[in-house]
């Protein structure tokens, strides 16, 4: 009996060496060299407190150890990722590495590479607007016309470590009123003193750009971005939008960002043309050019409710020959919390251009529909007053009024569905200087993903 026991053992035994042969795992109960890299870091991390050992609770730094137990170690190290340094956490990602497949076979979640794995994040955007405008100029003409369009827009963050990020953002609009999904043609939006049109969404064909690209660092003494950087002047009077360059950021009550860098469609080179044909506007468009952007933004909370916004910026064109000079541009804005839900602001910016250099904005916001909260809602109710040289060509790319107009811009935003915004707006304005005026009406859903 006892050598018919032997002998199943010796051939389980066979079996089992011929098995591990052919499939040739690691051998998880080899020992680990002496002169492995893994003891110096185990060791670094047992003196650190991360880890206490294997097995029975004890560290036995006197003997080598098998893989499979180098393994339970490591188990032990990712459980306490959370209060690891940067230089410990980057230990026991090297070790999960070296032992990932006796992790796997312990059975453990590898919680260092599920962290890589989630390094990248995706979210977007996508909305369905529509917006019609009824003009008429000075010498009476009326005209009308209407945008329905689409623009989806993807977010891409990647964490570089715990102070650094990577950030894109590609856009992409089309016209969904052709089959091709290009603007057969912009919605007027004013006549100037010249009876040329100005309008907008001039130059959309449905392609997909990436407007944003951009490295994000938090720094012991205030923050860092370059690339193709989001850019607020003070409210977003001046200029909001992208620029190619730099901002340096610092300071906790009085926040102060200086940038630098080159603006996109800044500088309006040609105003373009428009005729009508069987009552139907034919435009050509404007050429634009870019500006270098220098300036400083600041931000002050003067108490919880009251907070102030700043900026002050110099605009220097490229490529548009002896048309335009280095201006000066700056904007100041107070923000109220009248109460809770309700907020009063007051902008006032202008240039150093010689006349009809000055604007300003009046603006109550009540609540604001939030994506999270179904059946949150708000609205929001603004007059501006803008004069001809107030504004750089690209400023309040965010409003809904432009350059020589004043008037009144109103809008409700509702959620009926979480990460869905539905919004509805009205402009009523005419020229400062000259007769000409326009009512413009339109709303969009906008889908958070």
């Amino acid at each position: 009996m006892k050598k018919q026991v032997v002998l199943a053992l010796a051939a389980t035994f066979i079996m089992s060496v011929a098995g591990t042969a052919l499939a040739a795992p690691v051998n998880h109960f080899n020992d680990v060299p002496a002169n492995h890299w893994s003891y110096e870091a185990v060791t670094k991390l047992n003196q650190a407190g991360i880890v206490s050992g294997y097995g029975d609770g004890t560290f036995r730094g006197e003997r080598t150890l098998t893989r499979y137990e180098m393994a339970q170690i490591v188990a032990n190290a990712l459980t306490k990722l959370e209060k690891a340094t940067d230089e410990q956490k980057a230990l026991i990602e090297k070790l999960s590495i070296e032992y990932s497949s006796e992790l796997e076979n312990l059975g453990v979640r590898m919680a260092a590479m599920e962290a890589k794995s989630d390094n990248v994040k995706f979210n977007g955007e996508y909305r369905i607007r529509y917006l019609g405008t009824h003009a008429t100029d000075e010498d009476g003409v009326k005209t009308k016309d209407n945008v329905v369009d689409g623009r989806l827009r993807l977010w891409l963050t990647g964490k570089i470590d715990d102070r650094w990020q990577f950030k894109t953002r590609l856009q992409q609009i089309s016209d969904l009123k052709t089959s091709d999904g290009h603007y057969g043609s912009s919605y007027l939006k004013a006549f100037d003193g010249d009876n040329r049109a100005t309008y907008g969404n001039e130059g959309i064909d449905g392609t997909i750009r990436l407007n944003r690209v951009y490295v994000h660092g938090d720094l012991n003494w205030g923050t860092l971005e370059a690339g193709k950087i989001p850019l607020y002047t003070g409210n977003g009077f001046q200029y909001s939008g992208p620029i190619d360059g730099v901002a340096v950021g610092f300071g906790k009550e009085l926040k102060v960002t200086g940038f630098f860098g080159r603006t996109l469609n800044a500088n309006q080179i040609s105003k373009g043309s428009y005729e009508i044909k069987n009552g139907k506007i034919i435009t050509t468009a404007p050429e634009y050019g870019d500006n270098n952007l220098t300036g400083v933004n600041l931000d002050y909370n003067f108490t919880k409710n009251l907070n102030f916004k700043g900026a002050y910026m110099s605009a220097n064109p490229v490529g548009s020959g002896e048309k335009f000079h280095k201006q000066k541009y700056w904007e100041s804005a107070l923000n109220y919390n009248l109460t809770p839900d309700l907020v009063l602001t007051g902008i006032y910016g202008g240039s150093n251009k010689d006349e009809d250099n000055r604007g300003y904005f009046g603006i109550l916001t009540y609540k604001n529909c939030n994506t999270s909260k179904p059946g949150s809602y708000g609205m929001y109710l603004e007059y501006a007053h803008l004069e001809e040289n107030a504004l750089m060509d690209s400023g309040l790319t965010d409003w809904d009024l432009d350059k020589n107009q004043k008037g009144f811009y109103y809008e409700f935003n509702y959620c009926p569905a979480k990460n869905v915004k539905v919004n509805v707006n009205y402009t009523d304005w005419k020229a400062v200087k000259g007769s000409d005026k326009a009512k413009a009406y339109g709303g969009f859903v906008t889908y958070y993903f």
